[in-house]
């Protein structure tokens, strides 16, 4: 397999599971530990887990405060790509070796990946010192089936996002002026835009891998089944200037998110769980884990280019300051 198919399937957490239809006889490997399993797919899920809020909320940022001087709609499409560290992959690959009658040697894939990607469609529109923005997106492997294929006949995948904010601004650039009120210790020229922000977004991701093989002279499938859905909830201040043709920005934004998450695999190789060895296979459901909210601060910072049409593109950058994960985007809009 090339590094650019490993690349796509790793993308989307299939990688030891992926494209496994060949003829196997697994029946002389040596069980499969499901504890080990288990505990993988839970701390990797985990990993995922604390992906998801850096992903989504670095959706609909825009580089330009609510506007003061008229209404304003503005539509657009956004993309970014989420660091991630390969180790996380690596613990989940060499739990699962000989999960569906086959090992796959990961030597080649670099320590760390871009992972998760993501995409949305987004709509802005406020007047009088604010805005409303609305974000979402819907992929699955419907929509994409190139990428099926990688993770074998049988699999499929839903990533879905909703997103609202409200931004309001408390100085215009050039201003020292709050809420009416002036503040003298505020140098007015050198002031930029100054604005706040709070939103919602819901995620909700499934994955299903499977793989045939041959185990004493009979086809057989195995399969892993993961579903999770994240609310996250987040404030920010952000501070934007207005330069010709480009407008740069920066901001903070604590995040609180909670996830809720399950999984279940079918195994059909002799299985040792919880002591217990099942050499007909075994199927198991880890139930839903209810996780305790988790609180992330980002820095993110860009700029708009406003010179050439459709008007404006934004490119910018997120850190999470408590995962260390690092973030890049891009958007190109429209606004009317």
């Amino acid at each position: 397999m090339s590094f650019s198919k490993r690349f796509v399937v790793l993308l989307i957490m299939g990688v030891f599971l992926g494209g496994s239809l060949f003829a196997i006889d697994a029946e002389d490997l040596p069980p499969l530990d499901g504890d080990a399993l288990n505990k993988a797919l839970t701390t990797y899920i985990t990993n995922v887990a604390r992906l998801v809020p850096n992903s989504s909320t670095t959706q609909n940022v825009w580089s330009f405060p609510p506007r003061t001087d008229r209404g304003y709609f503005g539509v657009g499409v956004n993309g970014s790509f989420t660091m991630s560290d390969r180790t996380m992959v690596s613990q989940l690959d060499n739990a699962g070796a000989g999960f569906g009658g086959k090992e796959i040697d990961m030597a080649s894939i670099p320590e760390s990946i871009p992972f998760l990607p993501a995409g949305s469609v987004d709509v802005r529109f406020g007047r009088r010192n604010s805005d409303i923005g609305i974000t979402g997106m819907w992929l699955s492997a419907d929509m994409i089936p190139q990428l099926s294929n990688f993770m074998g006949e049988d699999s499929d995948y839903t990533y879905r996002m909703l997103g609202f904010d409200y931004r309001l601004l408390l100085i215009k650039e050039g201003t020292n002026v709050i809420f009416g009120k002036e503040i003298g210790f505020l140098p007015a020229r050198l002031m930029p835009s100054i604005s706040v922000q709070a939103g919602y977004y819901f995620t909700w991701m499934t994955f299903g891998f499977s793989s045939t093989y041959m185990l004493s002279g009979d086809e057989v499938t195995d399969s892993i089944d993961i579903d999770f859905r994240t609310d996250s909830y987040f404030f920010a201040v952000q501070l934007s200037k207005d330069l010709p043709f480009i407008k740069p920005f920066v901001g903070f934004k604590p995040i609180f998110s909670s996830t809720n998450s399950e999984f279940s695999w079918i195994a059909n190789r002799p299985v040792t769980l919880g002591g217990t060895e099942y050499g007909l296979g075994a199927t198991y459901n880890s139930g839903t884990h209810n996780r305790d909210t988790m609180t992330y601060l980002h820095l993110y910072g860009g700029v708009g280019l406003t010179f050439i049409f459709p008007h404006i593109i934004t490119a910018g950058f997120a850190y999470n300051v408590v995962t260390e994960h690092f973030a890049v985007t891009a958007a190109v809009r429209i606004i009317l």
